[in-house]
């Protein structure tokens, strides 16, 4: 499992935007579960828009709030990467004002936001997936189904927001919620 919280954009040499997909590809096929915090660009639609979290291999995650609300700053699909358009991010997860260890010493704390708050979650969930159910590690393709099937989809967005000809509202599948168990 990795949980990726990073971006590549053209700035940093990823001019095409396909310059990680086969690593992504290959790091998948080799049995990793690939997470990519989907990117803070929201509230606009196809902001999930840097590699890696725009590939179909990679499971990418927004944010959302302990009230079940869409993070006005969590990027939104679709990925346009590819044609046609792939609904991204894959799910959502807690991700505004998280509390988190922060850089200033080794015991502080500090309360933040964002995907790369939200993305963590998705990894120590596919953790204790793996851990429960030993037959799913390396599954990749099983394990992504497992966790957008039994994801709670009541998320909340007001207005409800179209993007790409999907109406992003709490019946959609596209935006969920880590159910907590």
């Amino acid at each position: 499992m990795i949980n990726n919280s990073w971006s590549c954009p053209a700035s940093e040499g990823c001019v095409t935007r396909a310059e990680l997909e086969t690593i992504v590809q290959n790091t998948q096929a080799a049995g990793i579960f690939v997470e990519v915090s989907a990117g803070n660009a929201g509230p606009g639609c196809s902001t999930v828009a840097d590699a890696p979290s725009i590939y179909t291999d990679s499971f990418s995650t927004g944010a959302i709030d302990i009230t079940n609300t869409l993070a006005g700053f969590s990027s939104r699909g679709p990925s346009t990467f590819y044609t046609p358009n792939i609904l991204k991010p894959n799910i959502s997860a807690p991700g505004v004002n998280v509390r988190s260890t922060t850089r200033t010493s080794d015991t502080s704390y500090g309360n933040m936001s964002g995907t790369s708050m939200a993305g963590p979650h998705v990894a120590g969930v596919v953790a204790l997936l793996w851990s429960a159910h030993p037959g799913l590690v390396r599954n990749i393709a099983l394990t992504k189904t497992i966790l957008q099937n039994s994801a709670n989809a009541a998320v909340v967005l007001t207005p409800p927001q179209t993007c790409g000809g999907t109406l992003i509202h709490p019946d959609t599948k596209q935006l969920v919620r880590l159910r907590a168990r």
